[in-house]
């Protein structure tokens, strides 16, 4: 025992009822690390003065130290209701609901600690955090800015402040600000430089970008995650097709590297750092157009082998438990039940899924919410957002492991990391994943792949690993767009004149992201603009402005090929919410299709609109869906055969305005064909059903 904490003893001996010198004692006991005789002091304290409220803080400090949360929530809320102006106690409180998952009162808790006193930096900093896990950005940048005007020194607010500025696809911030926390300690910054890295790659600069996993892996020993985003980054956009196997080729050499090196990468990990150290998506590899299956599960093979060296208990086959009597438990994850692909495509797996028959678990992974995820939330029987925006992955294994699931169903797999960790778990007897990101995921623990029947190609098995289960139609239950009902003509020409495109051209809309679109894409582009005097092809910025300009300057080199100036047949549109870019489609003639990823969510927005779509489908799944869907609807002569038949379709949407008419008409006549169509979730139901019965899918 130190001295401090024997003179607080003897003074506490001599004065047994004072609760003062009981606090003391016990504040002495802590600070010499003797949590357990500190908490009996403060109990001490506590029965001679019920409403010493700095006492009922410190014991809820140490409670929480303990793993008590309950409890230490507990002592500081009586902290605050016997002192209510006592902020450092507010604080604390919010940091303990936090920690539970308890967010809006976390915010709340600390909000009030930031108001009764402005200049406490540690409060403001803890206030931006726990709105960053609600996916408020912004808000959580003006605590953090204020965090750091207390302080500029304060690296976790620098730190914070970079991760809030990515969250809301501000990355030239992020990356200044993480440059910032960096400089600031640069011995102990390999987690700032990995996230600087990945923030680089966003951007599209690429060489950057594996300049700072370089220096990253010059740490001892050398760290998991830098050497797979050293080895296993890829570019987004393409200056050519030569490019493309450059890079392919660099991939298969870095897997093989880390094949080489596992031992060494992995024996510094124990299981929980093993699966945060596996978190890693090769998303960028499925936009080269390629067959990806032998790399997918080559690494996949390599996430398994990690697991059973490391963390062997989430690799246990899992019983299947009789359904007799019950509802079948079906989870869903996902960190992207938002308006977008995942959330469009599959709410109505969830939202209309016969409740009678089955219990709906939801597992949001993000802090992101929208109207979208109100829906999902409103009609699962239980919605559950484990622990924040950056909740660990054995945290969420432990979270779906623990409800005891018949099937868990992954939306996609290959967009976010960490569920491609948990696709190498064994988490519930069956685990499928959807095709919100189309690609095999390698994993030999996905049981089935969902897939839409009419997008497959033949042969379309032999490019996963799961078991292929098909669903009719386009798989799902999509819901009809809603588009403004006024006249399409004027509609078109005040959007022309608002977005600032010509208003009597013919226009050839691309909505995809720059990574779809590859370089034999700008070539068949190219060749249409040709073949349509005066047209022009309208396309969005990408994330970054560096990620535009590589695509600008290979795309200008595709038409400067033609005799085509690019400045007079490209219009670049800023990236828009969703509702204006539905406008978008009606403001255009005709939409070209890319050959290698397709349009999906995109091409039913272009149908809604009554926009025809010239398609030229791919050897994949994921570059047939816009063939499709125009095949459901009697609309075979816009897939075209081959590259000669694109740019005739083309040419003949922009000069024969009659046809062009026709065929929208067709379409709005036909959409109703892949809109709301009740038999893919009626098959859905079936198959789940089934693979419960089989007890394995």
């Amino acid at each position: 025992m130190t001295l401090e904490a024997n003179a607080a003893r003897a003074l506490a001996a001599q004065r047994p009822n004072d609760p003062a010198a009981q606090f003391a004692l016990a504040q002495a006991l802590d600070r010499a690390g003797d949590p357990e005789r500190a908490m009996a002091s403060l109990h001490d304290a506590l029965r001679l003065a019920p409403g010493f409220a700095e006492a009922h803080n410190l014991l809820g400090i140490l409670l929480a130290a303990a793993g008590e949360g309950d409890a230490a929530i507990a002592s500081f809320r009586q902290a605050v209701l016997d002192k209510p102006d006592y902020a450092r106690a507010w604080n604390n409180l919010g940091n303990s609901l936090k920690s539970a998952g308890r967010l809006a009162e976390a915010e709340a808790a600390i909000g009030e600690a930031v108001r009764l006193q402005p200049d406490y930096q540690l409060a403001q900093h803890n206030l931006g955090a726990v709105r960053y896990d609600q996916g408020k950005s912004e808000e959580a940048i003006v605590a953090l800015s204020a965090s750091l005007q207390l302080n500029m020194k304060f690296r976790p607010s620098w730190v914070m402040g970079a991760a809030a500025e990515r969250q809301r696809g501000r990355l030239d911030e992020a990356i200044a600000a993480f440059r910032q926390a960096i400089l600031l300690d640069p011995d102990h910054s390999l987690d700032e430089r990995i996230a600087l890295a990945e923030v680089l790659s966003e951007c599209g600069l690429h060489e950057e970008a594996l300049r700072v996993y370089a220096e990253a892996r010059n740490a001892l020993p050398e760290p998991l995650l830098a050497a797979l985003g050293f080895h296993l980054t890829l570019p987004q956009v393409y200056p050519d097709t030569g490019a493309i196997d450059v890079a392919r080729a660099r991939f298969e050499a870095g897997l093989a590297e880390i094949e080489r090196a596992f031992e060494n990468l992995q024996a510094p990990l124990d299981g929980d750092a093993a699966l945060e150290g596996w978190r890693w998506s090769n998303f960028f590899l499925a936009y080269q157009g390629r067959d990806d299956r032998a790399l997918q599960q080559r690494y996949a093979r390599l996430v398994a082998r990690a697991m059973d060296d490391k963390a062997p208990q989430w690799r246990q086959p899992v019983p299947a438990a009789s359904a007799a009597g019950r509802r079948i438990r079906v989870g869903f994850a996902s960190a992207f039940f938002i308006d977008g692909t995942v959330g469009q495509y599959f709410r109505r797996w969830i939202t209309e899924l016969d409740r009678a028959a089955f219990e709906v678990v939801v597992y949001h992974l993000t802090a992101k919410h929208d109207t979208v995820t109100d829906d999902i939330r409103a009609r699962a029987d239980v919605f559950q957002i484990p622990r924040g925006a950056d909740a660990g992955v054995a945290a969420l294994a432990a979270a779906i492991k623990g409800d005891a699931l018949d099937v868990l169903i992954y939306p996609e797999l290959g967009m976010d990391a960490r569920c491609m960790v948990l696709a190498a778990l064994r988490l519930a007897p069956v685990q499928c994943a959807g095709w919100g990101h189309p690609v095999t995921s390698g994993h030999g623990t996905i049981d089935r792949f969902f897939t839409a029947e009419a997008m497959e190609p033949e042969g379309g098995d032999a490019h996963y690993v799961e078991k292929l289960a098909r669903l009719p139609g386009i798989g799902t239950s999509y819901p009809r767009p809603a588009l403004s009902a006024q006249p399409a003509g004027p509609v078109r020409a005040m959007l022309r004149e608002r977005l600032k495109l010509p208003p009597d051209a013919p226009l050839f809309l691309c909505p995809q992201a720059l990574f779809k679109i590859l370089p034999d894409d700008d070539a068949l582009f190219a060749r249409a603009l040709e073949a349509a005097p005066g047209s022009v092809l309208v396309v969005f910025e990408g994330r970054h402005r560096a990620l535009t300009g590589q695509f600008l300057r290979r795309l200008g080199g595709a038409l400067a090929a033609r005799g085509l100036d690019s400045r007079a047949r490209v219009r670049i549109l800023a990236r828009m919410p969703r509702q204006d870019f539905l406008q978008v489609n009606v403001a255009c003639d005709a939409m070209l299709d890319t050959q290698h990823w397709s349009g999906g969510n995109t091409s039913l927005d272009a149908i809604a609109a009554g926009l025809p779509i010239v398609a030229l489908p791919g050897p994949f799944m994921r570059g047939r869906q816009s063939a499709a869907m125009l095949r459901m609807m009697g609309l075979d002569e816009l897939v075209a055969a081959d590259g000669d038949d694109y740019v005739r379709l083309a040419a003949r949407l922009a000069s024969d305005p009659g046809w062009r008419a026709d065929v929208a008409g067709r379409i709005a006549a036909a959409s109703g064909r892949l809109f709301d169509d009740p038999e893919p979730l009626r098959a859905l139901d079936a198959l789940l059903r089934e693979m419960v019965e089989v007890g394995r899918g």
